[in-house]
């Protein structure tokens, strides 16, 4: 492999990685502005309860469901559009007056945010389709990017929150995201057609595989547990503690 083609893949893997830590910087502030945001629109805090199901629960179908978009249409633009489409809806739930627009808004950027994880790893793998062992670590260290992006998306929310208020919070990160979407689509040039698959195991298949279902339910309880602290713990320390912190 020559030295061009190195730092092209240095390159996808730096601008994926990044790509996908921004969607952290216009989905963990939930957790942080919601006493703020009951107050203002005078809402039970209880009740933004909806605002968690609002973005999760799109952005799982999504996934689960949609995922395949990657494969179907280039997975480059699929990316780009979910990007941007994240971070005009989060732009405007700043500017929102009543909870009904806010979950509008957060289905919009749940189901968008739902696309984003499957585009990146297609377009990593059509990087390095050449060489599957460097691909699998390629693939380990882009979900690193969820922990890094996660961390920082808290503390920026906290900063903007007490310098701004919760409307605030997703300005600048909407700006970063929309800029990372038009640089994907004008920057990262990858043929990512479909690669052809090994055998033929269908979906239901899959789940017979040893050890499938048993992954399957302990990743279901670790996003269950791992949901509800980053979006109810920062309610907690501030209500019972008076402080935010990561």
């Amino acid at each position: 492999m020559d030295a061009s083609s190195s730092w092209s893949q240095l390159f996808t893997f730096v601008a994926l990685w990044t790509a996908y830590a921004s969607t952290y910087l216009l989905r963990k502030p939930i957790g942080v502005i919601k006493i703020s945001v009951a107050d203002d629109l005078l809402v039970p805090l209880s009740s933004l309860a909806w605002l968690d199901i609002a973005l999760l629960l799109p952005y799982a179908v999504i996934q689960m469901l949609f995922g395949g978009l990657a494969d179907k249409f280039p997975a480059r633009c699929t990316l780009s559009v979910a990007l941007l489409i994240s971070s005009f809806s989060m732009f405007a739930f700043g500017r929102c007056d009543s909870l009904s627009c806010a979950v509008c808004l957060l289905v919009v950027n749940g189901a968008a945010q739902g696309i984003c994880w499957p585009s990146c790893t297609k377009l990593l793998s059509s990087t390095f389709a050449n060489c599957s062992q460097k691909r699998s670590k390629m693939l380990g260290l882009l979900g690193t990017s969820a922990l890094v992006g996660g961390s920082v998306g808290t503390a920026l929310s906290v900063q903007l929150l007490d310098n701004l208020g919760w409307r605030g919070v997703f300005l600048a990160p909407s700006i970063v995201v929309a800029s990372l979407g038009v640089m994907v689509y004008f920057m990262l040039r990858i043929s990512s057609k479909p690669d052809k698959p090994e055998n033929n195991s269908s979906s239901p298949a899959v789940w017979k595989w040893p050890g499938v279902r048993e992954l399957a339910g302990c990743v279901f309880c670790l996003k269950m547990v791992r949901y509800a602290l980053y979006m109810w713990l920062p309610v907690f320390l501030e209500k019972e503690c008076g402080c935010l912190c990561m």
